[in-house]
């Protein structure tokens, strides 16, 4: 009999002279040690998949089953060891006694830990090309290295991937060899793969569609007939029809034909039309409310048609607008709006109509390029009586948005930069520039987002026009619910003689909160915004800034935070209110 073995029966001696009387009251309480592992991650493991850890609570009814357990936790251990590269390993184990409970006693002698030296691919059929060798080269570590199991998978993982996105859809694994020199400490890896035919993408099929017109989704296909098959164009495509907004389902499956591959793909069509409505309420602008209504396939082929209607006490406008994808190339939108508006804030009446178009193109990940132009007519009147313009604008202008929300941002930023030049009539030739930039940020201080700190600056200036030539509602102010809180709606500026907001020709705006979320649904937001506006395109800082804080309430629903805000002006003069309290859907910025 060997040592191991004369070991494990004295071991089980053991048992049955200190476990007799305990199994007879119900069974055998034990605690383990593992003595000899200090490899922290085997320890880890082990913790894991312990059968013996696991049942601890549940003492064995039979020395059978105190067995299996001891036996099976060995296994574990043992394939733990060589996973992580130690071969020459050993696992025994002993049992200590100890009152009422004993102790199994793991025993591990690690031994070297075996060095994983070199790989071959060998190629079935095709041959060892440059291109595949590249591959090889690319995915393969840096060796030699210490034995790590989960490090030869995922270097026959990532070349097996990789074959995909350059035109082999079935690649597969024939023979994995791992051949382990005791002698040497070392570890050699074989494998035998067979990358398939290489293959090209074939015709694509629509299953499923309703309203829906196939010519606009083979637009949003990012290959040609013909090209070589890549994996990662099927899953751009399979993403593509997603966010179209238009299928409930969505479903590409691949059929290689030989050095074909033809596709399929299944989709079941959402309800394209969709209405609903919205309010919200401050102390300076009191109650407002919006409805919509919204079809998403008007024409057939995914144009979103979008009426609004929305009323407040200082302003009622009538809006349409239509997003047309995929407009002359596959990753450009048109966007057509026209509105009737009237404005009635303390500044300013203005009743005004206007009708837009706007190209949009993405040109980098997160990042959009902007240009287009407007026509507009507005009848103002303010302090210098009424007056009427007819103006043609131009827009261009780049955007950045990386952040997980639209309504409530817990990471990420935003960018905007945008230029706006007009040139009309009011009393002889006018012409000016707006120049606008803003930007904000946001900062999840733990994993589950439930702190986040938020940043916003915002600048604008005007060019070509003096302050008494601009149109009122071309001008720039600030304070109100979207601006610096705490000051009545365009109020945190300049005043005329009566009071009123004169607005000016130059911004600056910046804004920290802290949103704290102290449960599930409920959540606090303290915050400190500041702005200025100056009657100079270029500010000399002479103005006064207005400065105000507050606090909010946020309760959270699937959809969005509603917002409960009151703000205090710290820079208050005897116009401006004690507070100003706001509601609304969503976080302020």
């Amino acid at each position: 009999m060997s040592k191991r073995a004369t070991a494990i029966l004295a071991a089980l001696i053991w048992i049955v002279m200190a476990a007799g009387a305990a199994w007879a009251q119900g069974g055998l309480a034990y605690d383990v040690r593992l003595e000899g592992l200090a490899n922290s991650k085997a320890k880890d493991l082990f913790d894991e998949v312990s059968v013996l850890e696991d049942l601890k609570k549940t003492p064995p009814r039979s020395l059978a089953e105190l067995r299996d357990r001891v036996r099976r936790d060995v296994k574990s251990l043992e394939r733990i060891l060589q996973s992580r590269g130690y071969y020459a390993s050993r696992v025994s184990y002993r049992v200590e006694r100890g009152g009422k409970r004993v102790a199994i006693v793991l025993m591990v002698e690690e031994g070297v830990r075996y060095n994983w030296t070199t790989s071959t691919v060998r190629w079935a059929d095709a041959g060892a090309t440059a291109e595949l060798e590249a591959i090889v080269t690319a995915a393969q570590p840096k060796l030699p290295r210490p034995l790590l199991s989960a490090s030869i998978v995922n270097f026959e993982q990532a070349v097996l991937s990789r074959l995909p996105e350059i035109g082999y859809p079935q690649p597969r694994l024939i023979r994995r060899d791992v051949v382990v020199d005791h002698a040497t400490a070392t570890v050699a890896l074989t494998l035998d793969i067979d990358p398939g035919p290489r293959a090209a993408f074939g015709e694509v099929r629509f299953e499923g569609l309703d309203s829906v017109k196939p010519a606009h989704l083979k637009r949003l296909v990012p290959w040609q007939t013909g090209d070589a098959y890549d994996a990662r164009l099927v899953d751009r495509f399979r993403l593509d029809l997603a966010k179209t907004n238009l299928f409930s389902a969505v479903e590409v499956e691949t059929r290689p034909d030989g050095s074909v591959v033809p596709l399929i793909a299944r989709v079941r069509e959402a309800k394209h039309r969709t209405y609903g409505a919205g309010g919200g309420y401050s102390t300076s602008d009191g109650f407002g409310g919006n409805a919509f209504w919204e079809h998403r396939n008007f024409f057939g082929q995914g144009e979103r048609l979008r009426l609004l209607g929305a009323a407040a006490e200082i302003e009622q406008s009538l809006a349409a607008s239509l997003d047309v994808p995929s407009f002359r190339r596959r990753d450009q939108r048109l966007l057509i709006g026209a509105s009737l508006r009237r404005e009635a804030p303390d500044a300013y009446t203005s009743y005004s109509a206007e009708t837009s178009a706007v190209l949009e193109r993405p040109f980098a990940d997160h990042w959009t390029l902007l240009f287009g132009g407007a026509l507009e007519y507005s009848r103002v009147t303010d302090l210098d009586g009424t007056r009427h313009f007819y103006l043609l604008g131009g827009r261009g202008g780049v955007r950045r948005d990386d952040t997980d929300s639209l309504l409530d941002p817990t990471r990420g930023s935003r960018f905007s930069i945008s230029a706006r030049p007009f040139i009309g009539e009011q009393s002889g030739a006018l012409q000016f520039t707006i120049f606008e930039a803003a930007a904000s940020a946001y900062l999840a201080l733990d994993d589950r987002r439930y702190y986040v700190m938020a940043a916003r600056l915002k600048a604008g200036t005007v060019i070509g026009a003096d302050l008494d030539r601009l149109p009122a509602t071309k001008r720039f102010y600030a304070g109100g619910g979207s601006s610096v809180r705490g000051y009545r709606y365009q109020f945190a500026g300049p005043l005329d003689a009566n009071g009123d907001p004169i607005g000016g020709r130059s911004l600056i705006e910046a804004g920290l909160e802290a949103r704290l979320r102290i449960t599930e649904r409920l959540g606090i937001v303290p915050f400190i915004e500041a702005g200025q506006v100056d009657a100079q395109s270029l500010p000399d800082f002479k103005e006064k800034v207005f400065v105000g804080a507050g606090v909010g309430a946020r309760y959270y629903t699937s959809f969005a935070p509603v917002r409960l805000d009151i703000a205090f002006p710290l820079t208050r003069r005897d116009v401006d209110h004690h507070f100003e309290i706001y509601i609304s859907l969503g976080q302020s910025f």
